[in-house]
């Protein structure tokens, strides 16, 4: 545990930490919200600008909840990796130049070290996206109407359907599972820390590994529907990382998160072997 709180305190830069913050409220701002009568799509952060022009209270899907719901949009596939792990990515290639490894190993194991690093990485970036993703819900409620400025049984059949544990534990339950996708979304960068310490490799690959892997995943599910192959189709949702965020009961749910933890195992398998057969210096370093 000292190990991680170590690795996690020379991650930890409160000005890059901020900055990552914004962009994750950015990356949220931009997703979309909305499509009306002409078939226009908004995105959040349009509804903010031009939403004095639609009634907001016709249509309960406009309520602060459900748009913090919908914050991970397109974009995020694209750029939340970097946001995620660029600040321990930067001190990652920076302990690799300096030839800081040699140090750091003589005073302890390397499976110790490489578990400190990937847990450390992990945490650092779940509790990113969950406080970007916090800041992003406060916005949206200071900017879009509450659920009680809704007709009343509008908002009960609203709430049966898509909040019926309550609006509490709705909350709660999001951002845990977005604590959880900032973990599993941090598997493309934690991958190519292992076998490279270049710099601009190290922020870019991810970025490209997952939008790749996104697109490459709904291809194969489109070519289900096109087959009408709809049991093959579900089956494929336990491979999107972002299935994690909606916390729910059944084998999806489960098997994305049991394909994640083995995913990270293998990870923390390869760094390992890496380390142990160069004996000074690794991908991590």
């Amino acid at each position: 545990m000292k190990k991680i709180k170590c690795e996690i305190s020379k991650i930890f830069y409160f000005p890059l930490f901020i900055v990552s913050c914004v962009g994750i409220v950015v990356v949220c701002l931009l997703s979309e919200c909305y499509v009306d009568g002409s078939n226009r799509v908004y995105t959040v952060i349009e509804m903010m600008i031009d939403g004095a022009n639609i009634d907001m209270l016709n249509y309960i899907g406009l309520n602060s909840l459900e748009v913090w719901k919908t914050g991970l949009g397109v974009w995020s596939y694209l750029l939340l990796p970097l946001l995620l792990s660029i600040g321990y990515l930067s001190v990652l290639a920076t302990e690799r130049q300096s030839g800081a490894i040699r140090q750091v190993l003589i005073r302890e194991d390397n499976f110790s070290y490489c578990l400190s690093k990937i847990v450390s990485a992990c945490l650092y970036s779940g509790v990113l996206l969950a406080v970007g993703y916090i800041l992003y819900g406060l916005i949206v409620w200071g900017f879009f109407p509450s659920l009680s400025l809704y007709n009343e049984e509008e908002v009960a059949m609203y709430l049966e359907y898509s909040m019926p544990d309550g609006v509490t534990w709705f909350v709660a339950k999001r951002i845990i599972g977005i604590f959880l996708y900032g973990i599993f979304l941090n598997f493309y960068a934690v991958g190519v820390a292992i076998f490279s310490g270049d710099r601009y490799i190290l922020m870019c690959l991810p970025m490209m590994l997952s939008y790749i892997y996104s697109q490459a995943v709904t291809k194969i599910e489109y070519d289900a529907f096109s087959r009408n192959d709809f049991v093959f189709a579900d089956k494929l949702q336990s491979l999107r990382l972002e299935n994690i965020i909606d916390i729910r009961p059944g084998m999806p749910w489960v098997c994305t998160l049991l394909l994640m933890v083995i995913a990270f195992i293998v990870l923390l398998g390869l760094f390992w072997l890496m380390i142990t057969k160069r004996g000074d210096s690794g991908g991590w370093t």
